[in-house]
This record gives structure tokens, C-alpha cells and sequence, in this order.
């Protein structure tokens, strides 16, 4: 069970790769433009915004999901 913020984190992430109007190409997009948004946060040495980090954290998560989801059963 998951509680506080690795909770909202793993609730978020489940209802993001659930929602199918979301395309792969979409998260993995959205995924890009967070992470040049911290390369250039951090190229100009400024302070990390916590909802970014969460952003690229539940997105993450998200993709992950998602590619267990469409694993194929290999299960005999």
C-alpha cells in the first residue's frame, strides 16, 4: 500500500497509462518536454520546481505501466 507522496505519484501514474486518449507517443512526448525543461533549469543553475519532478516521475511510472500492460503473455 502506498501512502503520501510516492501515493499520489503511483495513483496518478496508474490513471495516466489507463487513460487511453493518451497515446504511447503522446506520454513519451510529454516525457521530452520535461526532460529539456530541467536540462535547461539546470543549465541555468536554477532551482528545481517539485511539480516537474513529479511530472517526469509520473510519467515515468506512467510508460512503465504502460509497456507491462502491452507485454505479450509469455506465460505457458
Amino acid at each position: 500500500m502506498h501512502d503520501g507522496i510516492t501515493g499520489d505519484v503511483a495513483h496518478f501514474a496508474c490513471a495516466v497509462a489507463l487513460d487511453e486518449t493518451y497515446t504511447d507517443r503522446d506520454l513519451r512526448r510529454a516525457q521530452q518536454v520535461v526532460e529539456e525543461q530541467l536540462h535547461d533549469i539546470r543549465r541555468y543553475r536554477q532551482p528545481i520546481p517539485i511539480d516537474v519532478i513529479y511530472a517526469r516521475r509520473i510519467l515515468i511510472e506512467a510508460r512503465h505501466l504502460r509497456a507491462i500492460r502491452d507485454e505479450p503473455d509469455t506465460a505457458y
